[in-house]
């Protein structure tokens, strides 16, 4: 087991991005469209922000052995 593949599903680290009024079943994932990397640059950004300001760390997690943004 490395850091890199975690004891996850392969894929299951993943950034998703949809748009909830015109697909509420979630059915299609912009992220990995060019005209949303800004925007889910932007979000990455925000979520890791406020995870550091709540102290959402794997040392603060009882056995996590990985961190979450080591892999972003």
């Amino acid at each position: 087991m490395t850091k890199k593949n975690g004891e996850t599903v392969k894929g299951s680290r993943v950034t998703q991005l949809f748009n909830i009024k015109n697909d509420p079943w979630e059915v299609y994932d912009l992220s990995f469209f060019p005209e949303y990397a800004e925007q889910v640059k932007t979000m990455r950004k925000e979520m890791k922000e406020k995870a550091n300001e709540l102290g959402d760390t794997k040392e603060n997690i009882e056995g996590e052995k990985y961190g979450f943004w080591e892999f972003y």
